[in-house]
């Protein structure tokens, strides 16, 4: 859903690193800010709501697509879906489909989902720089 660019890990040192240890470490809080962002984006939600989420992002047969004709019924007309559509060489396929379905379920269930994310990687980055001297030793 989002990549961090070299922008973000601007002063954290990640210079120091040989290009192999910089792309492990880069994977791993990548890896670390999807698991933070997704426990900030599903906390208050019902089994329900959080079960709906699940079966989007592992493209269940069948379900995306009722999901989408229920809540997005013209969604092939959609800026949103024509761009990622776009990204994937203007091929549409199912994860094209179902990553365009997981943005609306989080556009309509948690539309504060850019300010969550935002926030989330501030605070890992602050964190990444307070404990700078932790992560070169």
């Amino acid at each position: 859903m989002f990549q961090l660019d070299d922008k973000f890990f601007e002063g954290i040192g990640i210079e120091r690193m040989s290009p192999e240890e910089a792309a492990v470490f880069k994977q791993h809080v990548q890896e670390e800010l999807e698991a933070r962002v997704g426990e900030r984006i599903t906390d208050g939600f019902s089994n329900e709501k959080l079960e709906e989420f699940e079966k989007i992002i592992d493209d269940v047969p069948g379900f995306v697509d009722n999901w989408l004709m229920i809540n997005v019924p013209d969604f092939r007309s959609n800026r949103a879906f024509n761009a990622l559509v776009q990204q994937n060489g203007g091929q549409e396929n199912r994860q094209t489909i179902a990553e365009f379905a997981s943005m609306k379920w989080l556009e309509i269930n948690r539309p504060d989902f850019n300010q969550i994310t935002t926030i989330v990687m501030k605070e890992m980055q602050d964190e990444l720089k307070a404990n700078i001297d932790k992560i070169f030793s």
